[in-house]
This record gives C-alpha cells, structure tokens and sequence, in this order.
C-alpha cells in the first residue's frame, strides 16, 4: 500500500517530488490519486524519470531491467493524468540518465501548458505511437550487441569494463561478455562479482596497474565523459581506447 488513511493527512503537503521513482511504481494512478489528495490547493507534484523518446531514440536499451515497471512518453501520462485530475503546468527534458523528462503537476489548473500538447504532437511525428517503431527499436538494439562482439574479438589488448551498474549488468548478460574485469567508484561492490557474467568487480585505481594501453567499455555510457576523465587521470595518459555501444558502437 503506498497509503492508509490517518498515514498521511490530506492537503498536507505543498510539494511532494518523485525523482527516479514512478517508473518503479507498479500502480501508477494510486500513486497519482495518493499524491493529489496530500498535496494543498496551491500544492506542486514534481515526477521525473528517464523520457521513453530519448531511450528509443538514442538505442539507450540498457536502461529496460526489472526494476522499471514503465517507460514513459508524454502521450500516456497526459491520459494518465486526465483520469486522476491533475494538470501539466511544465514540461522540463535533462540529460541526466541519457535523457529525463519532468513533469511539474498541480490540481486547480484549468488545462495542461501548451507544451504537452506540443510534445505529444512531436512524439506522434517521430513514429513513437506505432508498434513498427518499436519492431525497428529492438532490430538496432540487436545491431548493436553484435557490432560490439564483432568489434571485441579484433582487440589484442586487455579489455575491461567501467561501472558495475544495472545498466552495464543488463547489457552484460544480453551480450554474454567477458571482461577482464570490471571497475567500479562504489568501494562497496569491490570484491563481489557481477551478477549472471561473474566478473570480478574492483578499485578503479587497479587500472594503473595495466601496462599496456586497454580498451575500457563504458557501461554506464550516460556518464562517458566523467568516467573518460577519470581514467586518464588514473592512467596517466590518454592512449587507452573507449568503447561505447550507445546510441551505437564506436571508440573514442
């Protein structure tokens, strides 16, 4: 239950904010008339959560695992919302997570900002409303598992991965790789082995001990630019290769 009555007191709340929280949410409009009922009159709810275009457009497939119960456009939130009775007064994209949407959503607005209706239009242009879409989605996401495999059997140089993350785990076992091994910033997953691959998880520092240059597959590739600068750093150099496979394969 997300909520029981005398838990939570109506028109208690002037925000309530839900930051990576609805696309775990297996009951969304409970979520939602929960929500509308403890917030004031004047009250805000603030939802984000990585935007379903940016994920289809961008190949970003390492981003469907079993904890997300939902994948989001703009289309079905605004029927969504229409049934619990809760408005759209903006609409803001990020590029947080390779591309998050947030919705800022009140209840005594008369109608959704005209930007819904704007982004609904653009996502019915982009083809994101047919099943073909979709059909196409899952042949590049295929495309791309078999570039990289194609591409790794070509490397003669340590191979190894940056981020031990749900992303990087799920694009792992699709692909059934093997790494070296795999590093990680979190101190505690060093030690462990990644989930279904069992690859050892260590110290990202344990890269300098390389003595040759290495190939680094990115799989956190939402964070590529972070992790490249740290791997120099530690390295020393900036002869080592980066490999992602977002939105497709290539090195850097």
């Amino acid at each position: 239950d997300y909520w029981r009555p005398g838990l939570v007191a109506d028109n208690s709340f002037d925000i309530i904010t839900a930051a990576n929280v609805f696309a775990h949410v297996d009951d969304v409009k409970t979520f939602l008339d929960v929500a509308k009922a403890a917030i004031k009159d004047t009250g805000i709810v603030i939802l984000e959560f990585p935007y379903c275009r940016a994920m289809i457009e961008h190949v970003e497939f390492d981003t469907i695992y079993h904890e997300h119960q939902s994948y989001f456009l703009v289309h079905p939130i605004y029927r969504l919302l229409e049934r619990v009775g809760l408005k759209v007064d903006d609409i803001i994209l990020s590029h947080i997570h390779g591309g998050s949407i947030r919705f800022i959503l009140k209840k005594n607005l008369k109608d959704h900002c005209e930007k819904l209706y704007d982004m609904i239009h653009a996502e019915g242009g982009a083809g994101l409303l047919k099943t073909e879409t979709y059909l196409n989605y899952g042949t590049k996401v295929d495309k791309n598992k078999n570039d990289l495999l194609n591409l790794l059997t070509t490397i003669k140089n340590p191979i190894v991965g940056y981020g031990a993350s749900a992303k990087g785990n799920t694009f792992l076992n699709y692909a059934n790789l093997e790494y070296k091994y795999v590093v990680d910033d979190n101190p505690m997953k060093w030690g462990y082995l990644t989930p279904g691959m069992n690859i050892p998880i260590t110290d990202p520092k344990d890269l300098a001990k390389e003595t040759e240059n290495i190939y680094v597959v990115l799989t956190a590739c939402n964070f590529a630019k972070e992790i490249k600068q740290k791997v120099r750093s530690i390295r020393g150099h900036d002869r080592d290769k980066f490999i992602l496979y977002v939105p497709d394969v290539h090195l850097e």
